[in-house]
Protein backbone atom coordinates (compact mmCIF):
# COMPACT_ATOMS: atom_id res chain seq x y z
CA UNK A 1 0.00 0.00 0.00
CA UNK A 2 2.95 2.41 0.76
CA UNK A 3 3.89 2.09 -2.81
CA UNK A 4 0.64 2.68 -3.85
CA UNK A 5 0.37 5.78 -2.04
CA UNK A 6 3.99 7.02 -3.09
CA UNK A 7 2.24 6.91 -6.69
CA UNK A 8 -0.85 8.92 -6.35
CA UNK A 9 -0.54 12.40 -7.77
CA UNK A 10 -0.87 14.72 -5.16
CA UNK A 11 -0.99 18.32 -4.51
CA UNK A 12 0.92 20.08 -2.05
CA UNK A 13 -0.36 23.74 -0.77
CA UNK A 14 1.30 24.16 2.51
CA UNK A 15 5.08 23.56 2.71
CA UNK A 16 7.97 26.11 4.07
CA UNK A 17 10.78 26.23 2.21
CA UNK A 18 13.27 26.85 4.99
CA UNK A 19 11.63 24.14 6.77
CA UNK A 20 12.16 21.73 3.71
CA UNK A 21 15.90 21.88 3.15
CA UNK A 22 17.46 18.45 2.22
CA UNK A 23 19.88 17.01 4.48
CA UNK A 24 22.42 16.87 1.90
CA UNK A 25 21.92 20.14 0.53
CA UNK A 26 22.68 21.61 3.17
CA UNK A 27 25.77 20.14 4.50
CA UNK A 28 27.01 20.85 0.72
CA UNK A 29 25.77 24.59 1.65
CA UNK A 30 27.81 24.17 5.33
CA UNK A 31 31.10 23.47 4.49
CA UNK A 32 30.80 26.05 1.57
CA UNK A 33 30.02 28.48 4.31
CA UNK A 34 32.61 26.89 6.45
CA UNK A 35 30.32 26.26 8.82
CA UNK A 36 30.78 22.65 11.29
CA UNK A 37 27.50 20.42 11.00
CA UNK A 38 26.83 16.91 12.14
CA UNK A 39 28.71 14.55 9.86
CA UNK A 40 26.97 11.37 10.11
CA UNK A 41 23.70 10.94 8.66
CA UNK A 42 21.83 10.39 12.15
CA UNK A 43 23.50 13.15 14.00
CA UNK A 44 22.75 15.80 10.92
CA UNK A 45 19.05 13.91 10.98
CA UNK A 46 18.80 14.76 14.59
CA UNK A 47 19.81 18.57 14.43
CA UNK A 48 17.61 19.88 11.41
CA UNK A 49 14.47 18.26 12.30
CA UNK A 50 11.89 18.86 15.80
CA UNK A 51 11.90 16.58 18.44
CA UNK A 52 8.83 14.16 17.92
CA UNK A 53 8.30 15.31 21.50
CA UNK A 54 8.22 18.94 21.61
CA UNK A 55 6.82 20.37 24.28
CA UNK A 56 5.85 24.13 22.34
CA UNK A 57 6.03 25.98 18.93
CA UNK A 58 9.28 27.89 20.36
CA UNK A 59 10.81 24.49 20.64
CA UNK A 60 10.00 23.21 16.65
CA UNK A 61 11.01 26.57 15.48
CA UNK A 62 14.98 25.96 16.74
CA UNK A 63 16.13 24.27 13.22
CA UNK A 64 14.99 27.31 11.23
CA UNK A 65 17.75 29.09 12.88
CA UNK A 66 20.18 26.56 11.83
CA UNK A 67 19.46 26.72 8.13
CA UNK A 68 18.69 30.55 7.99
CA UNK A 69 22.37 31.02 5.57
CA UNK A 70 20.87 29.00 3.55
CA UNK A 71 18.13 31.53 2.66
CA UNK A 72 21.01 34.20 2.64
CA UNK A 73 22.55 34.40 -1.36
CA UNK A 74 20.72 34.26 -4.87
CA UNK A 75 22.01 30.73 -5.50
CA UNK A 76 21.57 28.83 -2.60
CA UNK A 77 17.74 30.35 -2.75
CA UNK A 78 17.48 28.94 -6.18
CA UNK A 79 19.00 25.55 -5.31
CA UNK A 80 17.34 24.69 -2.40
CA UNK A 81 13.95 25.69 -3.97
CA UNK A 82 14.98 23.21 -7.18
CA UNK A 83 15.54 20.99 -4.90
CA UNK A 84 11.87 20.91 -2.59
CA UNK A 85 10.43 20.07 -6.11
CA UNK A 86 12.77 17.73 -6.61
CA UNK A 87 11.48 16.36 -3.18
CA UNK A 88 8.30 16.63 -4.69
CA UNK A 89 8.47 15.04 -7.66
CA UNK A 90 10.14 11.47 -5.26
CA UNK A 91 6.88 12.19 -3.57
CA UNK A 92 4.23 12.01 -6.31
CA UNK A 93 3.43 16.19 -6.26
CA UNK A 94 2.50 17.48 -9.36
CA UNK A 95 2.18 20.89 -7.88
CA UNK A 96 3.48 22.77 -5.03
CA UNK A 97 3.29 25.93 -3.34
CA UNK A 98 5.95 26.63 -1.64
CA UNK A 99 5.86 29.74 0.95
CA UNK A 100 8.73 31.51 2.51
CA UNK A 101 9.61 34.76 4.23
CA UNK A 102 11.68 36.74 1.66
CA UNK A 103 12.27 39.23 4.85
CA UNK A 104 14.13 36.57 6.73
CA UNK A 105 16.77 36.82 3.22
CA UNK A 106 18.16 39.73 3.33
CA UNK A 107 21.20 39.47 5.53
CA UNK A 108 23.88 39.38 3.29
CA UNK A 109 22.41 42.50 1.30
CA UNK A 110 19.81 41.25 -1.21
CA UNK A 111 16.39 43.03 -1.59
CA UNK A 112 12.55 41.49 -1.12
CA UNK A 113 12.48 41.31 -4.72
CA UNK A 114 16.08 39.82 -5.00
CA UNK A 115 15.34 37.01 -3.00
CA UNK A 116 12.19 36.32 -4.34
CA UNK A 117 12.83 36.46 -8.26
CA UNK A 118 15.55 33.86 -7.03
CA UNK A 119 13.43 31.50 -5.51
CA UNK A 120 11.09 31.91 -8.85
CA UNK A 121 14.22 31.04 -10.80
CA UNK A 122 14.38 27.76 -8.98
CA UNK A 123 10.85 26.97 -9.57
CA UNK A 124 11.54 27.62 -13.28
CA UNK A 125 14.57 25.39 -13.11
CA UNK A 126 12.63 22.69 -10.95
CA UNK A 127 9.52 22.65 -12.90
CA UNK A 128 12.33 22.19 -15.84
CA UNK A 129 13.63 19.30 -14.30
CA UNK A 130 10.92 17.39 -12.87
CA UNK A 131 7.48 18.30 -14.31
CA UNK A 132 6.16 19.67 -11.34
CA UNK A 133 4.37 22.50 -11.57
CA UNK A 134 4.51 25.54 -8.30
CA UNK A 135 4.15 28.65 -7.59
CA UNK A 136 5.43 31.00 -4.59
CA UNK A 137 3.69 31.94 -1.72
CA UNK A 138 5.62 35.22 -0.24
CA UNK A 139 5.02 34.90 3.70
CA UNK A 140 4.17 38.02 5.95
CA UNK A 141 5.88 37.93 9.39
CA UNK A 142 3.83 38.50 13.09
CA UNK A 143 5.80 40.31 15.11
CA UNK A 144 7.50 41.92 12.55
CA UNK A 145 7.25 45.62 11.44
CA UNK A 146 4.19 46.55 9.27
CA UNK A 147 6.04 48.88 7.01
CA UNK A 148 8.49 45.36 6.48
CA UNK A 149 5.42 43.20 6.15
CA UNK A 150 3.91 45.93 3.53
CA UNK A 151 7.24 45.65 1.81
CA UNK A 152 6.48 42.20 0.93
CA UNK A 153 2.90 43.22 -0.42
CA UNK A 154 4.69 45.62 -2.78
CA UNK A 155 7.56 43.34 -3.73
CA UNK A 156 4.49 41.13 -4.95
CA UNK A 157 3.09 43.93 -6.68
CA UNK A 158 6.52 45.12 -8.27
CA UNK A 159 7.40 41.46 -9.73
CA UNK A 160 3.37 41.32 -11.18
CA UNK A 161 3.68 44.71 -12.72
CA UNK A 162 6.74 44.12 -14.52
CA UNK A 163 5.53 40.88 -15.98
CA UNK A 164 7.34 38.45 -17.66
CA UNK A 165 8.07 35.07 -16.83
CA UNK A 166 8.53 35.61 -13.55
CA UNK A 167 4.95 36.80 -12.75
CA UNK A 168 3.58 34.10 -13.63
CA UNK A 169 5.08 31.97 -11.09
CA UNK A 170 3.31 34.44 -8.13
CA UNK A 171 0.78 32.52 -6.34
CA UNK A 172 -0.46 34.57 -3.51
CA UNK A 173 0.30 35.97 0.10
CA UNK A 174 0.64 34.07 3.56
CA UNK A 175 0.65 35.39 7.56
CA UNK A 176 2.69 32.91 9.56
CA UNK A 177 4.63 33.15 12.68
CA UNK A 178 3.31 33.85 16.60
CA UNK A 179 -0.42 33.20 16.33
CA UNK A 180 -0.67 33.14 20.05
CA UNK A 181 1.12 36.63 20.57
CA UNK A 182 -0.04 38.75 17.37
CA UNK A 183 -3.84 38.35 16.83
CA UNK A 184 -4.97 38.59 13.45
CA UNK A 185 -7.14 41.87 13.61
CA UNK A 186 -3.75 43.86 13.91
CA UNK A 187 -3.06 43.00 10.31
CA UNK A 188 -6.49 44.07 8.87
CA UNK A 189 -4.30 47.17 6.76
CA UNK A 190 -2.23 44.33 5.13
CA UNK A 191 -5.14 42.56 4.25
CA UNK A 192 -7.21 45.50 2.78
CA UNK A 193 -4.38 45.88 0.56
CA UNK A 194 -4.22 42.78 -0.48
CA UNK A 195 -7.87 42.52 -1.57
CA UNK A 196 -7.71 45.99 -3.14
CA UNK A 197 -4.94 44.75 -5.49
CA UNK A 198 -6.39 41.69 -5.96
CA UNK A 199 -3.84 39.24 -4.35
CA UNK A 200 -4.96 35.89 -3.39
CA UNK A 201 -4.02 34.69 -0.12
CA UNK A 202 -3.94 32.34 2.91
CA UNK A 203 -3.48 32.65 6.74
CA UNK A 204 -2.61 30.57 9.43
CA UNK A 205 -5.19 30.74 12.07
CA UNK A 206 -6.05 28.20 14.72
CA UNK A 207 -3.01 26.77 15.29
CA UNK A 208 -2.77 27.88 18.54
CA UNK A 209 -6.14 27.38 19.66
CA UNK A 210 -8.11 30.38 18.77
CA UNK A 211 -10.79 29.57 16.74
CA UNK A 212 -11.67 33.36 16.55
CA UNK A 213 -8.97 34.05 14.58
CA UNK A 214 -10.01 31.37 12.05
CA UNK A 215 -13.91 33.38 11.83
CA UNK A 216 -11.53 37.01 11.49
CA UNK A 217 -9.07 35.10 8.51
CA UNK A 218 -12.10 34.42 6.80
CA UNK A 219 -13.91 37.96 7.46
CA UNK A 220 -10.53 39.35 6.32
CA UNK A 221 -10.75 37.57 2.88
CA UNK A 222 -8.91 34.51 3.25
CA UNK A 223 -9.13 31.71 0.62
CA UNK A 224 -7.69 28.87 3.11
CA UNK A 225 -6.75 29.07 6.18
CA UNK A 226 -3.17 27.09 7.71
CA UNK A 227 -3.90 24.45 9.74
CA UNK A 228 -7.45 25.78 11.44
CA UNK A 229 -7.00 22.88 14.18
CA UNK A 230 -9.21 25.17 16.32
CA UNK A 231 -12.28 24.71 14.12
CA UNK A 232 -12.90 21.38 15.51
CA UNK A 233 -13.77 22.81 18.99
CA UNK A 234 -16.39 25.42 17.62
CA UNK A 235 -19.33 24.14 15.26
CA UNK A 236 -20.22 28.03 14.71
CA UNK A 237 -16.42 28.00 12.89
CA UNK A 238 -17.19 24.94 11.31
CA UNK A 239 -20.18 26.12 9.35
CA UNK A 240 -18.63 29.81 8.51
CA UNK A 241 -15.62 27.65 6.62
CA UNK A 242 -18.85 25.36 4.95
CA UNK A 243 -20.77 28.65 3.80
CA UNK A 244 -17.62 30.25 2.42
CA UNK A 245 -15.93 27.11 1.34
CA UNK A 246 -12.87 27.81 2.94
CA UNK A 247 -9.60 25.40 1.95
CA UNK A 248 -8.29 24.06 5.53
CA UNK A 249 -4.29 22.74 5.03
CA UNK A 250 -3.77 20.38 7.61
CA UNK A 251 -0.42 19.58 8.68
CA UNK A 252 -0.79 16.41 11.04
CA UNK A 253 2.93 15.71 11.65
CA UNK A 254 3.47 19.04 12.85
CA UNK A 255 0.26 19.70 14.13
CA UNK A 256 1.26 17.12 16.89
CA UNK A 257 4.85 18.29 17.52
CA UNK A 258 4.05 22.35 17.97
CA UNK A 259 1.08 20.94 20.34
CA UNK A 260 -1.64 22.47 18.13
CA UNK A 261 -3.19 19.49 18.84
CA UNK A 262 -2.28 17.67 22.54
CA UNK A 263 -0.53 14.18 22.54
CA UNK A 264 -3.53 11.41 22.98
CA UNK A 265 -6.26 13.90 21.73
CA UNK A 266 -7.85 12.70 18.18
CA UNK A 267 -6.40 14.76 15.10
CA UNK A 268 -9.90 16.71 13.42
CA UNK A 269 -9.02 15.18 10.03
CA UNK A 270 -12.64 12.62 10.45
CA UNK A 271 -14.39 15.36 12.48
CA UNK A 272 -13.72 17.62 9.17
CA UNK A 273 -14.37 15.74 6.50
CA UNK A 274 -17.53 14.31 8.12
CA UNK A 275 -18.63 18.09 8.38
CA UNK A 276 -17.52 18.17 4.34
CA UNK A 277 -14.61 21.11 4.81
CA UNK A 278 -12.57 21.29 2.17
CA UNK A 279 -9.73 20.05 3.68
CA UNK A 280 -6.26 18.45 1.99
CA UNK A 281 -3.61 17.34 3.73
CA UNK A 282 0.60 18.89 3.50
CA UNK A 283 3.97 18.25 4.91
CA UNK A 284 4.55 21.68 6.94
CA UNK A 285 8.02 21.47 7.13
CA UNK A 286 9.48 18.13 5.14
CA UNK A 287 13.17 18.58 6.90
CA UNK A 288 12.13 20.06 10.37
CA UNK A 289 9.49 17.03 10.60
CA UNK A 290 11.19 14.51 8.81
CA UNK A 291 7.76 13.55 6.71
CA UNK A 292 7.10 13.56 3.09
CA UNK A 293 3.35 13.89 2.09
CA UNK A 294 3.07 10.21 1.24
CA UNK A 295 4.45 9.53 4.63
CA UNK A 296 1.00 12.14 5.91
CA UNK A 297 -1.26 9.64 3.69
CA UNK A 298 0.19 6.81 5.44
CA UNK A 299 -0.48 8.26 9.13
CA UNK A 300 -4.18 9.16 8.37
CA UNK A 301 -5.01 5.91 7.26
CA UNK A 302 -3.81 4.24 9.99
CA UNK A 303 -5.54 6.49 12.63
CA UNK A 304 -8.79 6.55 9.99
CA UNK A 305 -9.02 3.10 8.45
CA UNK A 306 -12.31 4.25 7.10
CA UNK A 307 -10.67 6.70 4.43
CA UNK A 308 -10.98 4.94 0.78
CA UNK A 309 -8.27 5.92 -2.39
CA UNK A 310 -11.84 8.19 -2.87
CA UNK A 311 -11.11 10.42 0.14
CA UNK A 312 -7.78 11.06 -0.73
CA UNK A 313 -8.20 12.19 -4.09
CA UNK A 314 -11.13 14.48 -3.20
CA UNK A 315 -8.91 15.78 -0.23
CA UNK A 316 -6.15 16.89 -3.11
CA UNK A 317 -9.15 17.87 -5.80
CA UNK A 318 -10.07 20.30 -2.48
CA UNK A 319 -6.53 21.76 -2.65
CA UNK A 320 -6.25 21.77 -6.50
CA UNK A 321 -9.63 23.64 -6.28
CA UNK A 322 -8.37 26.45 -3.74
CA UNK A 323 -4.82 26.63 -5.31
CA UNK A 324 -3.61 30.07 -6.83
CA UNK A 325 -3.48 28.89 -9.83
CA UNK A 326 -5.55 30.41 -13.39
CA UNK A 327 -8.39 28.39 -13.99
CA UNK A 328 -7.21 26.81 -17.26
CA UNK A 329 -4.17 25.48 -15.49
CA UNK A 330 -6.42 24.00 -13.04
CA UNK A 331 -8.42 22.01 -15.55
CA UNK A 332 -4.85 20.25 -17.14
CA UNK A 333 -4.06 19.41 -13.62
CA UNK A 334 -6.93 18.04 -12.49
CA UNK A 335 -7.04 15.66 -15.60
CA UNK A 336 -3.68 14.58 -14.37
CA UNK A 337 -4.95 14.00 -10.90
CA UNK A 338 -8.33 12.09 -11.81
CA UNK A 339 -5.78 9.76 -13.78
CA UNK A 340 -3.74 8.66 -11.30
CA UNK A 341 -6.89 7.26 -9.14
CA UNK A 342 -8.43 4.22 -9.50
CA UNK A 343 -11.30 5.40 -8.25
CA UNK A 344 -13.38 7.30 -10.33
CA UNK A 345 -14.84 10.85 -9.13
CA UNK A 346 -16.93 12.95 -11.09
Amino acid sequence: MKQKIRQWPKIELHCHLDGSIRRETFRRMAEQEGIDCPQSEEELTAYLKAPADCTSLKEYLEPFGRVGFCMQKTEYLETVTCDCLHQAKEDGIIYQEIRFAPAFSLGKGLSMEDAVRSVIRGIRRGTDETGVESRVILCMMRGRPEIENQEVIDTFLSIRRAGGADAMYLGGLDLAGDEASYPLIWYERLFRKARTEKIPFTIHAGECGSWENIRCAVRLGARRIGHGIAAAENPEIMRLLNEFQIGVEMCPTSNYQTRAVQPGREYPLGIFLKKKLRVSLHTDNRTVSDTTLSREYEWAMEHFPWLQEEDFCRMNLNALQEAFLPEEKKKELRQKLLRGYESKIN
